[in-house]
């Protein structure tokens, strides 16, 4: 399970009490407030870090500003080399939109060689309450790009998860159950305390129906934190007879419910992703297995 802090304000409860051995912990932040209490509490409590980053300058600051109107890049830059030098695990989490989607290939060698990383993650935008930001066509785009993205991460040893996730159950040949954290393997706690299992709506009460002024207050037998636990295309009728059923984990139960009024429905944008990679890994493991043949004659 994890425990995802939304700020670096956050971190402080990590300090208050031992968190048990199977729970890893993880700062979601953009990186543009970090001062030396955080990086240390950072270091100290073994916390990885995960910081939005989408290219170099003028890709990332298209869409990731301060409320003056200045680009984010600077600090965020600055803020990632900061934590690296210190010792802590930075990866990057790029979100793909119309500005860089079709520099994407561009924008993971800048990424790798400007931070010298070992891990990230695309993210195919969420559509927002009364605003369509992924059409199918943007996702099927999006999913070409993070394959071919993969394809130089491949190469160079570079863990890109998003792709990984779905290999690394097709290899194995196991049941990829869900594919986001909030289904049952996440806790999540907003600045103000509140707890939830999903960082998407944190800015509202939502499916936010604890707090940590509450003591007494226990996920595992709370309805909210029980429903999403129990949230798989296994579980969902609708997918029952999928292709892609084994390796597709659900997709995401914001993005489904703010297009159904319900998280137990299929996401059509993970669901087309999900056909478009699996339809890769067939042909890519068939073209490999080819390769071997052809080399052992």
């Amino acid at each position: 399970m994890s425990l995802l802090f939304l700020s670096p304000d956050s971190l402080c409860h990590v300090r208050v009490s031992k968190l048990p051995s199977t729970v890893s912990v993880t700062l979601i932040t953009n990186a543009t407030v970090i001062d030396e209490e955080v990086v240390s509490a950072v270091v100290k409590n073994n916390v990885s870090v995960s910081v939005s980053l989408d290219g170099p300058e003028e890709l990332h600051n298209a869409n990731r500003i301060f409320a003056d109107g200045e680009g984010t890049f600077e600090a965020t830059s600055k803020n990632i080399k900061w934590l690296q030098k210190a010792g802590a695990r930075v990866s990057i989490s790029c979100t793909i939109s119309q500005t860089n989607v079709d520099q994407l290939e561009t924008v993971l060698k800048w990424l790798t060689s400007e931070f010298q990383i070992k891990g990230l993650g695309f993210n195919i935008l969420l559509d927002l309450p009364g605003v369509i930001q992924a059409d199918a066509e943007y996702v099927k785009k999006a999913s070409e790009k993070i394959i071919e993205c993969y394809k130089i991460a491949r190469e160079k040893g570079i863990y890109e998860e998003r792709i990984m996730r779905k290999i690394g159950t097709f290899v194995k040949k196991s049941l990829h159950l869900v594919d986001c954290g909030g289904c049952g393997n996440q806790i999540v706690i907003t600045p103000d305390g509140k707890i939830g299992p999903c960082h998407a709506y944190a800015s509202s009460n939502k499916f936010f129906p604890g707090h940590l002024n509450n003591q007494d207050f226990n996920p595992f037998r709370e309805d909210v934190f029980i429903e999403w636990s129990r949230r798989s295309p296994f579980n969902i009728p609708k997918c029952q007879f999928c292709e892609a059923i084994g390796l597709c984990g659900g997709g995401c139960p914001y993005n489904t419910e703010l297009k159904s009024k319900s998280i137990w429905e299929i996401d059509p944008n993970f669901c087309l992703h999900t056909k478009k990679v699996l339809e890769w890994i067939i042909w890519d493991l068939f073209e490999k297995t080819k390769e071997v043949k052809n080399d052992a004659k």
